[in-house]
């Protein structure tokens, strides 16, 4: 049997902090008058059942009030009220806190079942606190009315229970007195209907035997339709087997034909080949022509070379003449220059000896001068004729340029065929791809129908241990 071991009292009432034990029996408190022993009955009663409501039993100057109730099972059921919160915590031991909150005006059944001390509930409205009375509550029913305590010893001793089956029995009796009496009402009518359709037995006789000839007429209609359809179909037949018959009198060399035909397509798949290959042989040969066109356009690509070498040589030697023709004219200009001054100067008093020099000097650089033009000359021509050769080798130079063209195509030619060999190998590679993803969804599909089976057979959630029907393992394994 469960009992209450301990109390304890936080701001209720007189009490700041009180906490008291009591034994298994009877517990006697004493004290003297206003000192709080009612108070410790009030706070049990309010933890037990919630009563009293409100918050007047909360001690003056206090934020809170809360009262512990420890039980002999080591339960304790903590009532707890402040200006923001209403709730019980139930303590069990090895378990986590229970917390309710938002229960109105009625103990919540978890605390009634921690506690196992039930109200005694006289009928719809009125229940009795059996357990704790208050302080000037008179004996057990007698300041009850005489309904409430006649209620009350029904309840205790179950009298209740037959009370509750003669009601119910009564009413059931009454109303099945009221249908049979409807039901007797509604036969007589009835009788009353069926009376003109007294002939129905007779009719639905003789409707059973038409039903019964109407479906053996139908029967042998539908057996006299398959003989008409057998009949069309032997007619058919016969007509076939004839047709059958011309065709195999004409189809009696068929063997032969056959022979004949696999010959023909023989020789056709030769024919094939062999245009295959005629066409291959002329485009091949088109190809050596065009080869054979290029090669002679180009056998003077070496002397071309060499005559451009000369060319370069010829035109660095025409740069320097140019130079040293520019430079024959600086000097001729000098010496006019110098002419004019010595036609002014000649008052001047210089020995003839210097001045025969100087004019020796100045024959001289005139006939390298000469000689150097005569050069200029010469090279002049040479780069004229250099330019024509320069122009009859433009062609042969396009020819090459061409032929570079050529080879640069059968490169790329070749550079297609290997990059057309790694697609066919990345298709390849994606088929095989697209193969294995679609397997893999296969085992996938196979493993999440093994999965949810296990679930439902199980019925537990695998992570919180907590119960799972049908209609929640699919929401689970939807990602819901």
């Amino acid at each position: 049997m469960n009992w209450i071991k301990e109390v304890r009292l936080e701001n209720f009432q007189s009490h700041l902090d009180t906490s008291i034990e009591f034994s298994k029996g009877l517990n006697v408190i004493v004290g003297q008058s206003d000192s709080g022993k009612t108070a410790i009955l009030r706070g049990i009663r309010w933890v037990l059942f919630n009563q009293p409501r409100g918050t007047d039993f909360m001690r003056v100057s206090s934020d809170f009030v809360r009262v512990t109730l420890t039980f002999a099972n080591e339960v304790s059921i903590i009532r707890e009220r402040t200006s923001s919160k209403n709730r019980y915590i139930i303590k069990k031991v090895g378990k986590e806190d229970l917390v309710l909150e938002g229960f109105g005006i009625h103990v919540p059944q978890e605390v009634l079942d921690a506690h196992q001390i039930y109200p005694l509930r006289i009928d719809r409205d009125m229940e009795l606190l059996l357990n704790v009375s208050q302080q000037l509550d008179g004996p057990f029913l007698l300041e009850q009315t005489a309904s409430v305590r006649a209620k009350t010893i029904g309840r205790i001793s179950g009298a209740h229970y037959i009370d509750m089956a003669v009601r119910d029995t009564t009413k059931d009796v009454a109303k099945l007195q009221q249908q049979t009496k409807h039901v007797e009402a509604e036969v007589n009518i009835l009788k009353e209907k069926i009376e003109p359709y007294q002939f129905l037995d007779h009719a639905r006789v003789a409707l059973d035997q038409s039903e019964q000839k109407y479906r053996d007429l139908k029967r042998k209609d539908e057996k006299l339709s398959k003989l008409e359809n057998l009949k069309n179909s032997l007619h058919d037949l016969s007509i076939s087997e004839e047709t059958v018959k011309k065709h195999l009198s004409v189809l009696k060399g068929i063997d032969e034909w056959e022979r004949s035909l696999e010959r023909l397509q023989f020789i056709n798949e030769k024919k094939r080949s062999f245009q295959l290959k005629r066409s291959q042989i002329a485009e091949i040969r088109k190809t050596m022509d065009t080869c054979k066109l290029w090669i002679q356009k180009t056998n003077g690509v070496d002397v071309a070379n060499k005559n451009v070498t000369v060319i370069v040589q010829k035109y660095n030697l025409l740069t320097q003449l140019n130079y040293l023709k520019k430079t024959s004219n600086r000097l001729e200009s000098s010496l006019l220059d110098v002419q004019t001054t010595i036609s002014k100067t000649a008052f001047a008093t210089l020995s003839e000896e210097q001045k025969v020099q100087k004019l020796l000097q100045k024959v001289k650089r005139a006939r390298e001068l000469k000689r150097l033009e005569q050069s200029y000359k010469t090279l002049n021509n040479q780069m004229i004729s250099m330019k024509r050769t320069i122009e009859r080798l433009e062609e042969a130079t396009m020819s090459e340029e061409k032929y570079k063209q050529l080879q640069s195509n059968i490169q790329g030619l070749e550079s297609y065929q290997l990059l057309l060999e790694k697609l066919q190998d990345v298709n390849k590679r994606l088929k095989d791809g697209a193969t294995f993803i679609a397997k893999k969804k296969q085992e996938e599909l196979q493993l999440r129908t093994n999965y949810e089976q296990r679930l439902v057979e199980k019925e537990e959630c695998p992570t919180c241990g907590g119960q799972l029907n049908r209609s929640a393992i699919k929401q689970l394994l939807n990602g819901g």
